[in-house]
């Protein structure tokens, strides 16, 4: 698969979930003392798997590492909305 390939399932993907990536984000950051990070971590892990993403991990500074036949992909989510892509 190529990056615009990559690209397109990242961009759908993005479309599709953002609203909820962001708020679990924001979520995470009010209550981290009091919720488990596992949880998060969860959530991330099957909506990336339902787009095909494989050993998909979230970190708590909202950065997910994910995998896409041998292509590894780097997602840093920003507070300000932005998002960045490395692959």
């Amino acid at each position: 698969m190529d990056r615009k390939e990559i690209q397109n399932k990242l961009d759908k993907l993005f479309k599709e979930k953002a609203k909820t990536i962001f708020s679990l984000q924001d979520r995470w950051e009010c209550e981290k003392e009091y919720e488990d990070f596992e949880d998060y971590k969860d959530l991330i892990y099957k909506m990336f798997l339902s787009a095909g993403f494989l050993k998909t991990k979230l970190y708590k500074n909202f950065t997910i590492k994910t995998n896409h036949r041998c292509t590894e992909i780097e997602i840093k989510i920003y507070k300000s909305g932005k998002v960045k892509f490395t692959y």
